[in-house]
């Protein structure tokens, strides 16, 4: 019973451990650590921070430049994400093929819809793009990285929206 004992308790003072060194570590580099673990990154910020703050702050201090806009009572900061190339879709059988929704399972709007890498941008994300906020409700085999698609009532409205390289704002919420 000792032997089982020992065994469960040994991880847990391992992680003690290596958290407690992380920590000391973050304090001697501006609070944020990389592990790498191959495949897989995890990156421990401020103590009581989640990641999705990380990553905000990260976009924040990144930003050029950060705007500020009022929604009724709600504060919203605008956080450029940089220049991303813009083009354009529809529901027609060319664009999406059979799917008339988006994946998620939304029924498109033309000045509301997007798709984006959802890597970057998971779903529900609101973008400001040439002073217009859309919502993140599709992605596309061909959307990666820097590229959003923007959903038109018309293919020849997606084919006229051309391609464009267009600075991408994220539109932020305070908790």
């Amino acid at each position: 019973m000792g032997g089982t004992l020992g065994r469960k308790i040994f991880p847990v003072l391992l992680s003690a451990v290596i958290l407690y060194s992380l920590t000391s570590y973050a304090a001697q580099t501006d609070g944020v650590v990389l592990v790498d673990l191959g495949a897989a990154a995890i990156e421990q910020g401020p103590p009581g921070s989640s990641f999705r703050q990380q990553q905000e702050t990260k976009q924040e201090q990144q930003a050029i430049p950060e705007r500020a806009g009022k929604a009724g009572s709600v504060q919203e900061t605008e956080v450029s994400w940089g220049v991303f190339e813009i083009t354009g879709y529809c529901a027609c059988e060319i664009c999406t093929g059979v799917n008339q929704f988006t994946y998620w399972e939304t029924v498109p709007k033309a000045g509301h819809t997007v798709a984006a890498d959802l890597h970057i941008f998971p779903l529900g994300t609101r973008l400001k793009i040439d002073g217009i906020i859309y919502t993140v409700e599709d992605r596309g085999s061909s959307v990666n990285d820097n590229h959003i698609d923007i959903f038109y009532d018309t293919h020849q409205e997606a084919l006229d929206s051309g391609r464009r390289y267009i600075e991408v704002f994220r539109i932020v919420e305070p908790d």
